[in-house]
C-alpha cells in the first residue's frame, strides 16, 4: 500500500525557517537535559533505603519557589516540574499512587503527571495524620512495592495546599 504524502506546508521564509530551526535545537537540548535528569534520578533511587518513599515535598516546594522566580510565568514552571517531578518519581521506583476517592483522581494526576498510575483504594486507606513529621499515610495492611497511599493536605477553607504520601503501615 502506497503511503499519501502529507499536504507540504505553505512556504515560510528564510528568517522563519531559522527561528524555528533554533527552536528545534533548544527542544533537542531540553530533551538531552530531560534524560540527563532521568538517568540521575534512578541514582538516587540505588541510594535511596528499601521501604522509603522518594516523594519529598519539602524539596520540591524549595525547588518550584527557586526556579519561578521571574524566568517564566510560576503556574508554567509549577505545571512542568510537577510533570518532570512525576516522572523522577516513578525511575525512583514509585510505581503506583492509591486514593480513597475516586474525586480525588484529577487532582492527584494534575500534581503526579501521569507517568504513575493513579488508582481508587479498596478501603484499606486507615487514618492520614498530617501533623506526623514525614507526613505519612497508614494503611491496613501491606502495599506492594512502589505503591503509595496518597491523600490531600487540606487547609482550614478545604482547599487542598499539598499530599500525604506513604508507605508506612498501621499497627
Amino acid at each position: 500500500m502506497t503511503q499519501t504524502p502529507a499536504p507540504s506546508a505553505p512556504d515560510v521564509s528564510p528568517e522563519l525557517a531559522a527561528i524555528r530551526a533554533e527552536l528545534d535545537e533548544i527542544d533537542a537540548q531540553l530533551l538531552a537535559l530531560i534524560a540527563r535528569r532521568l538517568a540521575i534520578a534512578g541514582r538516587v533511587r540505588a541510594t535511596t533505603p528499601v521501604g522509603r518513599t522518594p516523594f519529598r515535598p519539602e524539596r520540591e516546594a524549595e525547588m518550584i519557589a527557586r526556579l519561578s522566580k521571574g524566568v517564566a510565568p510560576a503556574p508554567l514552571v509549577q505545571r512542568i516540574w510537577y510533570a518532570l517531578i512525576g516522572a523522577t518519581l516513578a525511575r525512583e521506583g514509585m510505581v503506583e499512587l492509591v486514593v480513597e476517592d475516586a474525586s480525588l483522581l484529577p487532582a492527584a494526576r494534575a500534581r503526579f503527571g501521569n507517568q504513575i498510575p493513579v488508582r481508587v483504594g479498596d478501603g484499606r486507606l486507615a487514618a492520614l495524620d498530617p501533623h506526623c513529621l514525614g507526613a505519612v499515610a497508614h494503611v491496613n495492611g501491606s502495599l506492594p512495592e512502589g505503591v503509595h497511599a496518597l491523600a490531600p493536605l487540606d487547609d482550614e477553607e478545604g482547599h487542598t495546599v499539598g499530599w500525604i504520601v506513604g508507605r508506612e503501615h498501621a499497627a
